[in-house]
């Protein structure tokens, strides 16, 4: 039920890039703008929909996250681990709400199938957000 994708990276890299304020408005915006009714979201969701969707609750915790990586900015490598954390949480307990389910089936499609790439996808925001500074 949560495909992958390079929104985790866009919003680690927002966070290094615009910092706290910004790079959580940048993800309200998107937020915003998806629900408006322009497919934004993963699968062709749009508007309310995605109120529904067993990723709502990795889409609320990419402003959160934004948010927690721009106000850890100084240090990169805690910045990411934390907005990756939230984002995890984030989304597993949207998973749980929303597919009725339990913590563990949730952290089993929810974080386990995303570890390896997420790392990868961090280094990645790392990398470009200091050459873009």
């Amino acid at each position: 039920p949560v495909p992958i994708t390079g929104q985790t990276f866009v919003v680690l890299l927002s966070g290094l890039i615009l910092g706290s304020t910004f790079g959580a408005i940048s993800m309200l915006m998107y937020l915003f703008i998806g629900m408006s009714g322009l497919p934004f979201f993963s699968a062709g969701v749009a508007g309310l929909a995605i109120l529904k969707s067993p990723t709502i609750g990795y889409i609320i915790g990419f402003f959160l996250a934004a948010y927690m990586v721009g106000a850890f900015a100084a240090k990169p490598v805690l910045a990411i681990l934390l907005g990756s954390l939230t984002i995890y949480i984030a989304g597993v307990s949207g998973l749980m709400i929303i597919l009725n389910t339990s913590f563990s089936n949730a952290l089993a499609i929810g974080v386990v199938p995303f570890l390896i790439g997420d790392a990868i996808k961090s280094i990645l925001a790392m990398g470009l957000a200091f050459k873009l500074k």
